[in-house]
């Protein structure tokens, strides 16, 4: 077991300027949005490459960026694949799906959207009802693994969760607290549920009379962990990674034998984990002294080499790959979630929503910008490899 214990007190999060989502974000304006020497190398191409982009789309007077229509304006989410529109479906209450940017989730080219009445959760692929069950929840996770649908999802009063398969319970936690979330970059896309090692994981911390536990959950198998609670905990290649923020502002590192001092020349004010194709990294903001300007600090857990990137104008995306995104937000456009952003090698593949009324959503690529030609937002971007036929 390995044990990262870290700094700080309450992350610091960005300025939500709409009510689109609960995880849009801005960040600063910058003309280059990549920077192609912090990108992985480049393997040779032998799939082709598939591209999702999905949105809402908006038809009359009706303003979105206002929200004059407060959800009750003719909005139709749409699903393109390569650019060409592949599917069209009426939102709303009637037909149990959300305007909201983070109730939409793209997972191996197929839309899922959620959806929560006064009394139920409804999951939808494609349009399609595929899990119902009683009790109000969002999602924390989604996952599909062996044809199933997994979903950890979180009481909507900000307590409680639930592991289901195909909307089957498998485990619940009335005071139980997901660690992570589907709009968490630091996490994978399906969320705070995840693979690794060949088992499905994840963590959640539990009140008890003011004391918090840390609990891990290994395929459906509930334990507590020692030495907690973390604020953070990840498996990355099968090894157990926890890290606590403390006031003290120091980073230990703890292998299960000995506890060695690691990033000391780093105050953090917020860390997490995170997982870029299999190799286990610490990053958040931090500064190397009192007075000094605060950083964005990627570290290496194993060889401790650290990059660090200017605070305000990075975003880190973390699927599967290690790279540097600058920035979240472009002038004149907005950037709802890492949900927005998808790469493939050294492509990366961003999705942008106008803040003019006239202008139209666009696809921003390495080698230029589309323009969707709608009326609307988008509200994801994924990038499917598949083998040639």
């Amino acid at each position: 077991m390995v044990c990262i214990l870290a700094t700080a007190c309450d992350p610091s999060g960005w300025d939500y300027p709409l009510a689109r989502s609960r995880s849009q974000a801005l960040a600063p304006e910058r003309p280059d949005i990549f920077e192609a020497d912090t990108l992985p190398s480049a393997e040779p191409t032998v799939y082709d490459t598939i591209l999702y982009i999905c949105g809402i789309r908006t038809d009359g007077e009706y303003d979105w960026q206002r929200d004059t229509g407060v959800g009750l304006a003719n909005e139709t989410i749409v699903l393109y694949r390569n650019m060409e529109e592949v599917l069209a479906l009426p939102t709303g209450y009637a037909n149990l799906i959300s305007t909201d940017a983070d109730t939409h989730h793209l997972l191996d080219g197929h839309l899922y959207t959620e959806f929560s009445t006064y009394d139920r959760t409804s999951i939808k692929r494609d349009g399609e009802l595929v899990v119902e069950y009683l009790g109000r929840e969002f999602l924390s996770g989604l996952l599909i693994r062996d044809g199933s649908i997994l979903t950890l999802g979180r009481n909507r009063s900000g307590v409680g969760l639930s592991l289901r398969k195909d909307g089957d319970l498998l485990l619940e936690s009335g005071e139980g607290v997901p660690l992570g979330s589907l709009s968490e970059s630091s996490y994978p896309k399906s969320g705070a549920l995840y693979e690794d090692s060949g088992s499905v994981w994840f963590a959640y911390n539990v009140d008890i009379g003011g004391n918090r536990v840390t609990h891990l959950v290994r395929d459906g198998e509930d334990s507590v962990l020692e030495g907690g609670p973390y604020d953070d905990v990840r498996v990355i290649g099968g090894e157990l990674l926890c890290l606590r923020l403390q006031a003290d502002a120091g980073v230990l590192l703890y292998d299960g034998k000995t506890t060695c001092t690691a990033g000391t020349l780093y105050q953090w004010s917020s860390a997490s984990l995170f997982n870029a194709g299999g190799k286990a990294y610490l990053t958040g903001l931090a500064k190397e002294r009192a007075g000094a300007a605060e950083r964005y600090v990627i570290m290496d857990i194993g060889s401790g080499g650290v990059t660090t990137r200017p605070a305000e104008d990075y975003h880190l995306y973390a699927d599967g790959d290690l790279a540097d995104v600058a920035p979240a937000y472009y002038e004149g456009y907005y950037y709802f979630s890492h949900s927005c952003m998808d790469n493939a090698g050294r492509s990366l593949y961003v999705v942008l929503s106008p803040k003019a009324e006239e202008e139209s959503p666009l696809l921003r690529t390495p080698s230029g910008d589309i323009e969707l030609g709608m009326k609307g937002y988008l509200t994801g971007v994924e990038v499917v490899l598949r083998p040639p036929n």
